[in-house]
């Protein structure tokens, strides 16, 4: 499974790979999932935020989506400067683990636009091209603009 994990995602994981009476039925499941050939599909343009997505994650609880967006829009600026810091610092290491952070951060609060950057720059970290993490350093920060500003939206309209 991947982040971030929706309660019902879960459910249906869980009851594919948990011991089960038709445990012969499952054998073959598997079997064939592993014989089909990968399907690339191009991937859309990021959405800026998935409210929809967020209200899932918190089981349609909009105080618990509240409290999480505004810790996450609290944390995310201090990321982003400490990214900075291991690009300045030529750290490729920690800037890589730090775009992470954001990545999974922004994945589990909606910030779909977000993340897709965060994911570049994780990428790019990882192969040491700190020259293409740091020229991905302005579109991180209009992104999470934009990401606060509906986020902001979102947070009066549940108040």
């Amino acid at each position: 499974m991947s982040k971030p994990i929706s309660p019902k995602s879960l459910a249906g994981a869980l009851d594919k790979w948990l011991p089960r009476l038709a445990a012969a039925a499952t054998k073959q499941d598997t079997c064939k999932s592993e014989e089909a050939a990968p399907v690339s599909v191009p991937e859309p343009e990021a959405q800026v935020f998935d409210k929809a997505g967020v209200m899932v994650r918190v089981m349609d609880d909009e105080d618990l989506a509240r409290m999480v967006i505004v810790r996450f829009l609290d944390d995310i600026p201090k990321r982003i400067e400490a990214l900075q810091g291991h690009i300045k610092a030529g750290a490729a290491s920690s800037a890589e683990r730090q775009a992470h952070t954001i990545k999974g951060a922004s994945a589990t609060c909606g910030g779909e636009a977000l993340r897709a950057v965060a994911l570049k720059m994780e990428e790019a970290s990882r192969a040491g091209d700190l020259e293409s993490v740091a020229a991905l350093l302005p579109e991180l920060e209009m992104q999470f603009i934009r990401l606060k500003e509906a986020m902001t939206g979102f947070i009066n309209q549940v108040s």
